[in-house]
């Protein structure tokens, strides 16, 4: 049984999303296909375009432990917080760095 330990929550420049959409399938788990990670279209405005993609989720310890101390140069552009699994503190922590979730205009 898997143990989803921590939630992650997640900033990185538009320009990384590829690559690091493609190491976390990596490092997740097996057959849990982590291409679209970063889904969530941040910018200063709330505005397109995008300047940066976001996530929150719940990670393992051994995902815990590639993002933090095995990954770190790979992940050195992200604003990165790591919290018990049942924090959900997403809204605080997407205020704190001045960005605005992108809205699809449809909703």
């Amino acid at each position: 049984m898997t143990l989803y330990l921590y939630r992650l929550n997640i900033i990185l420049p538009e320009a990384d999303k590829d690559a690091l959409n493609a190491l976390m399938t990596a490092i997740g788990e097996e057959g849990d296909s982590e291409a679209a990670s970063f889904g969530i279209p941040l910018s200063a405005t709330g505005q397109e375009p995008a300047t940066h993609r976001g996530a929150s989720g719940s990670i393992t310890e051994e995902m815990q432990v590639l993002i933090m101390d095995i990954f770190v140069a790979e992940f050195a552009n992200c604003t990165i917080e790591i919290w018990p699994h049942y924090m959900n503190n997403w809204t605080e922590f997407l205020a704190a760095t001045g960005l605005k979730v992108i809205e699809p205009k449809d909703i």
